[in-house]
């Protein structure tokens, strides 16, 4: 109870700050680009054709980290979700009314659906961005702060709470660690290691 009200603290400071209409509409697109873990599947894409024209080999790393998110997203949508069963913010009128909903409407910003713990927005987008920062540590400049936008942009629309995008990106730092793991497992497989077809 005591984080729910903190949480619910959180989202009513949200709606407080909601005003400028290029700010909103550019949360709603950072929201967007998150869907499904669009844009970290063409980063992750880009990087992946990048090293192979240019090296000629498949980072197994990288390709474990990959596997891994796609894993985590199922187990964060199809079974915490589905286990928990939290209502999201825009759904709680006994605290916010229907200030959310209206606020979607505004900016034409279609009602998530689903349950909404823990986010798989955040998951997805700390899960790649700790992979890709663990492949190359330069590109973090660019992975970490486009998901913190985009878990920002979760609470800011009411599609979550603090406590689900906190545990959302906790987890997918957890499971991008664990794909590194057995990236560096596979990787040390002598067939593996000594392929000029691979990389580390």
């Amino acid at each position: 109870m005591f984080f729910q009200k903190i949480d619910e603290m959180i989202s009513s400071w949200m709606l407080n700050i909601h005003g400028s209409s290029i700010f909103n509409y550019l949360m709603k697109i950072f929201s967007i680009l998150g869907e499904g873990g669009l844009i970290w599947i063409v980063f992750l894409l880009v990087i992946l054709i990048f090293v192979v024209v240019k090296k000629r080999k498949v980072p197994v790393v990288l390709l474990a980290g990959a596997v891994v998110l796609l894993m985590g997203w199922l187990f964060n949508d199809f079974c915490l979700k589905l286990l928990i069963q939290r209502v999201r913010p825009y759904r709680n009128e006994t605290v916010f009314g229907d200030s959310f909903i209206s606020f979607m409407n505004s900016i034409h910003y279609s009602y998530p659906s689903g349950y909404s713990f823990p986010s798989g927005h955040s998951f997805s987008g700390f899960n790649a961005a700790t992979s890709i920062t663990l492949y190359k540590k330069k590109l973090g400049f660019i992975a970490y702060p486009l998901a913190f936008i985009i878990a920002f942009s979760r609470i800011f629309l009411g599609a979550h709470y603090f406590s689900d995008v906190l545990i959302g990106s906790f987890l997918g730092v957890c499971f991008s660690f664990l794909g590194y793991f057995i990236g560096n497992k596979i990787f040390k497989i002598k067939k593996i290691s000594e392929s000029k077809y691979a990389t580390r």
